[in-house]
């Protein structure tokens, strides 16, 4: 008896849900059509352009100094766009970044500024190599000098005039030259390696970008805790129907 009360109990329960059926239609689009519309009006998706530089080997603090190179490059932006232009330093590179704009817009300006810095850094990467070169220069016409040295000096040896005192002497100075030389081709081929090795700048591509919509998202919440709520206002309801009728069930 008890079970067939719990299973009338149960489909009672059940037909009346369906006879509301509608209501878990109803209010979870509803809510889906709020939180549609509210995200439209509210969420700000704006561009944001990036372009990466990587600095390379001469890597000159100036190039990495966020607040002077802001202060000497966003004169090449426009002028309504320069609170949003931003460069964040990391290892061995400066990341650009650009908002508040249309695509094609931030495209053009962040180029346009990242350009000139770019060229700048290209420009003091070759004064680098530049003067590197001409230390290497320098050292071996050094070397060639002390060359012809020992050279006059391997003769004033075989020289028969040459007496004890100035074969020392000899002895001596050409001792110093061979050392210096010795020292000349360790920093020839040093800075060499270092020119070799020399790592030019590099400007990736420009990247315009939006942050991802949260508008599906939203709406599906709002769906979902509409049918939450559904179930707990037909609950309420059968509940308040039999509080009138003044039925109560164990």
């Amino acid at each position: 008896m008890e079970e067939t009360k719990e299973r009338y109990v149960l489909f009672e329960f059940l037909e009346y849900f369906w006879k509301k059926k509608w209501i878990f239609v109803v209010l979870p689009l509803t809510l889906a059509i709020i939180a549609f519309g509210v995200t439209k009006l509210t969420e700000e998706r704006p561009y944001t352009a990036q372009k990466t530089v990587y600095l390379g080997s001469d890597s000159k603090q100036y190039f990495s100094n966020k607040e002077l190179v802001l202060n000497d490059y966003k004169k090449f932006v426009d002028e309504n766009l320069r609170n949003g232009f931003d460069m964040n330093p990391t290892n061995n590179s400066v990341v650009f970044s650009l908002t508040n704009g249309s695509e094609e817009g931030l495209k053009g300006q962040i180029d346009n500024a990242v350009d000139n810095f770019f060229q700048d850094l290209v420009d003091a990467a070759e004064k680098t190599k530049s003067f590197k070169q001409a230390y290497i220069d320098e050292l071996e016409e050094e070397k060639e000098s002390n060359y012809n040295r020992l050279e006059f000096l391997n003769k004033k040896l075989d020289s028969e005039n040459t007496n004890a005192v100035t074969i020392n002497k000899i002895l001596e100075e050409k001792y110093i030259v061979e050392e210096l030389n010795l020292e000349y081709s360790n920093l020839v081929t040093m800075e060499k390696l270092e020119l070799d090795n020399f790592e030019d700048p590099k400007a990736l591509d420009t990247v315009v970008s939006q942050p991802d919509s949260k508008l599906t998202t939203n709406v599906a919440a709002a769906f979902i805790f509409g049918l939450f709520l559904s179930l707990l206002l037909v609950t309420l309801l059968k509940y308040i129907q039999d509080a009138k009728r003044g039925r109560r069930y164990d």
